[in-house]
This record gives structure tokens, C-alpha cells and sequence, in this order.
């Protein structure tokens, strides 16, 4: 599961099909949403809480890889790039 997040994350920011990858991402998250919410989901072997500290640390992981590749790139400054101050 985290190998198949890790792919979709790094398509996003290197793909031409972005809406299919945030798709992808979309059932990545259904899929840990239905983890915690029906126990036929949950992994063999885990406790209920240990499946909810896995999906919140995936889940926060996710969220600040997201906001890092979508958020726009601020133009650099000619002034800075020439060590003016």
C-alpha cells in the first residue's frame, strides 16, 4: 500500500495525466478510509488502534507530499539570483 502511494505521489509531479494519478490517489484513500471503517478491511494481525495510527500518518504524509507538488512555484527574483540585497 505504501509502495503503491509512493508511485502515484511521484506521478503527480512528473505525470501528463494528473487527474488519472489524483484518481489513483482517490481509491488510495477510500481504501484506507474503509480500513478503519469496516474491520472485514483491516489487516490481519493489527489492532484497531494500530490501523488508525497507520492511516493517520499515511494520511498526513500524503497531504504534505500533495501540498508540496501542487502548490504553485513562486517566480524567483532577479535580485536574489544575483546575491543583491
Amino acid at each position: 500500500m505504501l509502495a503503491g502511494t509512493v508511485m502515484a505521489l511521484r506521478m503527480i509531479s512528473t505525470s501528463e495525466r494528473r487527474i488519472m494519478m489524483l484518481v489513483v490517489l482517490a481509491m488510495f484513500a477510500l481504501l484506507l478510509a474503509g480500513m478503519v471503517l469496516l474491520p472485514t478491511l483491516q489487516p490481519k494481525g493489527m489492532s484497531a488502534d494500530d490501523v488508525c495510527r497507520l492511516v493517520a500518518t499515511l494520511g498526513v504524509w500524503v497531504a504534505f507530499v500533495l501540498a508540496a507538488a501542487l502548490s504553485p512555484v513562486r517566480k524567483a527574483d532577479p535580485a536574489d539570483e544575483l546575491g543583491a540585497g
